[in-house]
């Protein structure tokens, strides 16, 4: 008879219940014992699967089974009676009504599940849809955590550490598609931001890789210190692999024994893995599209991203990242909160949102923290940020119970260089993952560039990808400048502008201690006569080929001709030398040409093009009145009610004259907040997009070559911008 692992778990375990499978048969017959930590028996029930049964296959693996079988015209409200259907089949066979009341009982509660090997599928079951006469586990906050073998925490005393240290991996390989993986790397930047902040700081380090997640930066941040306490990754698929990036940004696929092996040297500290299946964004743009009318019909999904197809059963593991997480628990011993199903970004930062808080900041115990996040980032009313497949997505294994998590009192020491004197990151930032993928490569300490430009029509998004990028590689750089080109009717200014606010914010980290002998810069004084600044240029060159400095020029077009050069040929000059080198520092411009004379042999040029239709859906949805537009909480029927159609399709209007323009669609989400105007002003836009541009207007996304995204934001802002 298979005999129960004992687990290392290194907490003291909290009074739980243990749902033990005994007189297992085969992968369909065994039964539950449902009994106290200490033995005291409570349920039975004898297991005999169902295979023939219509809900059988919703239960092998019902993120697919919702796919194939759900009503395309009404998916929502379908894949949430299907759910329910799945759950009550599960509660009354796979489960049974003694152990289902006994939980009920009990709830909220911890059940702890062994898993002996004729029933490693276990862990891939959606058990928390599990209901009987209306209630369901998961809401009733009746956790699973499932028993698999793991290796033994090492008997090794940790020091006491001052900060609790995350490591988080956002990644995504240029040729792949579109996920919200920005939005939920910000939601937890700020979390942990706020956790260090107010009364009671809890000193929680976060370190994040996104854009250019490779095996190598990977194995960088393992190295640093003494390792991790949580590894959070985000990425996509179900393939039971961790897709990272090659150098230039392809996928780079790492197989459970891959990841291990790069893991295993922080296996002391490593206490809890998060790993986030998620959910292709392009799948949820053609959602949103098919409501919108904005696209033909969405094809069901092919049976490649799931090891279940249409017509398939067994108990067999589907391939997936809980099977990741149990290469992480077997090789380093720590809790796993896995997906068994992509989920949508919504539902990832509400997840993990309540989850960290829980934790870090309440003194809940993992699994209970588990438990209550699942139950408050489901909602009872499913919607397109959280549907029905939801309540079932997370699977908790290994030490989890009693497991916790404690940031010590206080304040982490920063990772990142400060960016003073740097617009704020981006609230909303969608798409661009090959570019700034590419910009971030040409940032790294020996990638033979000096720096990259960015550059695109008025209202794509230079500007922010600027920032963006900046915030997101200014971790490698001892000092950062940002600079704003002066209005065009101030360009003779420019020069001496650019040299106070580059000595304004790099000196004091070049010259800490004020030492008088100290290399800084002194563009300032050096401006006043061509002699001089001949004579300096050099000087200025040698200083950032050495020092690690990251400069950003934005909006370069106030200093340029139409044609693309100088207005001030003096400036050009400095701007060679600030590229003239492929040593440590780096430089970002962006402008709307590419400068006349730019040496791109050293100077990455990277053009920023209008989002695409899926990238335009997305951002709609980020913008909170345009999000209101679409109604997603809405029943996805075939006839809407007359004021959803009216606001959906007024999106659908807003989204075709934006054109894919991202200053587009923050001004229309601005007049959302009455659609009457919003209306209005798409009307009006209608009208403009038809009108023949300026030479050289953009051609936008639409394809329609005489909009000119110019006119059109007038259009849209009546004419006063």
């Amino acid at each position: 008879m298979w005999q129960r692992a004992v687990l290392s778990r290194g907490v003291v375990g909290v009074a739980g219940l243990v749902l033990e499978p005994l007189e297992v048969a085969g992968p369909t017959r065994w039964r539950w014992l449902l009994r106290t930590e200490d033995g005291e028996a409570l349920a039975s029930h004898e297991v005999a699967v169902p295979e023939a049964d219509y809900e059988h296959r919703g239960f092998v693996d019902l993120y697919q089974f919702l796919r194939w079988e759900s009503d395309l015209d009404r998916r929502l409200a379908s894949e949430a009676e299907l759910t329910a259907r799945i759950g009550a089949w599960i509660g009354e066979h796979l489960l049974g009504p003694e152990v289902m009341e006994a939980l009920f009982r009990e709830a909220p509660v911890t059940v702890r599940v062994p898993v002996p090997p004729p029933l490693g599928f276990l862990p891939y079951r959606p058990w928390t849809i599990a209901a009987r006469q209306g209630r369901v586990l998961a809401r009733e906050q009746v956790g699973f955590v499932f028993d698999l073998p793991a290796r033994a925490r090492s008997s090794l005393a940790q020091q006491p550490a001052k900060t609790l240290r995350m490591l988080a991996l956002f990644s995504l390989p240029t040729g792949g598609t579109v996920l919200g993986l920005r939005r939920e790397r910000r939601a937890l930047q700020q979390l942990i931001s706020e956790l260090g902040q107010g009364q009671q700081p809890r000193a929680v380090q976060l370190r994040v890789l996104q854009y250019g997640v490779t095996r190598q930066a990977l194995e960088a941040a393992v190295d640093d210190a003494d390792g991790w306490d949580v590894l959070h990754v985000s990425g996509h698929g179900r393939t039971g692999q961790l897709v990272l990036e090659t150098p230039d940004g392809a996928p780079d696929p790492l197989g459970p024994a891959e990841l291990v092996e790069l893991l295993v040297p922080m296996w002391r500290r490593l206490r809890l893995a998060v790993l986030a299946a998620c959910e292709s964004g392009a799948a949820t743009a053609a959602e949103l599209r098919r409501m919108l009318d904005l696209s033909t019909q969405v094809h069901q999904p092919s049976t490649e991203d799931s090891g279940v197809g249409p017509d398939r059963g067994g108990a067999a593991e589907p391939v997936g990242w809980p099977g990741l997480g149990r290469a992480l628990l077997e090789k380093l011993g720590c809790a796993v909160l896995a997906m068994r199903y992509p989920v949508i970004d919504d539902f990832a930062i509400a997840l993990t949102g309540h989850l960290y808080r829980g934790l870090l900041e309440h003194g809940q115990t993992l699994d209970v923290a588990a438990a209550r996040a699942l139950s408050r980032a489901a909602p009872d009313r499913p919607s397109l940020s959280a549907p029905a497949v939801s309540l079932a997505t997370p699977a908790l294994l290994g030490p989890a119970t009693g497991l916790t998590l404690q940031p010590p009192s206080g304040r982490a020491a920063p990772i990142s260089v400060a960016l003073a004197g740097f617009p704020d990151e981006p609230a909303r930032f969608v798409g661009r993952t090959a570019t700034l993928t590419r910009a971030r490569r040409a940032l790294r300490y020996g990638s033979g560039r000096a720096g990259v430009l960015l550059h695109g029509p008025a209202g794509v998004g230079t500007t922010t990808a600027a920032v963006e990028l900046a915030y997101q590689a200014a971790g490698t750089f001892t000092a950062a400048a940002w600079w704003t080109a002066p209005p065009a009717g101030q360009w003779a200014t420019a020069l001496a502008s650019l040299a106070t606010a580059l000595e304004t914010q790099l000196n004091p980290a070049l010259n800490p201690d004020q030492d008088p002998t100290a290399a800084v810069l002194q563009l300032a004084g050096n401006t006043s006569t061509d002699t001089r600044l001949t004579g300096y240029l050099p000087v200025l060159t040698q200083l950032l080929e050495q020092a690690r400095l990251l400069i950003v020029l934005d909006g370069l077009d106030s200093v340029l001709t139409s044609s693309g050069g100088w207005l001030d040929p003096r400036f050009g000059r400095v701007i060679a030398a600030l590229t003239g080198h492929t040593g440590a520092s780096r430089v970002v411009l962006t402008s709307r040409t590419v400068p006349t004379g730019l040496d791109t042999d050293r100077v990455v040029a990277l053009p920023v093009e209008a989002l695409t239709s899926d990238e335009a859906v997305l951002l709609a949805r980020e913008l909170p009145h345009l999000h209101a537009l679409q109604h997603d909480t809405e029943p996805a029927t075939g006839t809407p009610a007359p004021q959803v159609a009216a606001d959906r399709a007024l999106l659908a209007r807003t989204l075709t004259v934006a054109q894919g323009h991202p200053k587009l669609l923050e001004v229309a989400d601005t007049l959302a907040a009455d659609p009457t105007v919003l209306q209005q002003r798409v009307t009006a836009a209608e009208i403009a997009a038809t009108q023949p541009g300026p030479s050289g207007a953009s051609v936008p996304a639409t394809g329609d070559e005489k909009a000119d995204p110019g006119q059109v934001l007038a259009a849209l802002t009546g004419g006063t911008t």
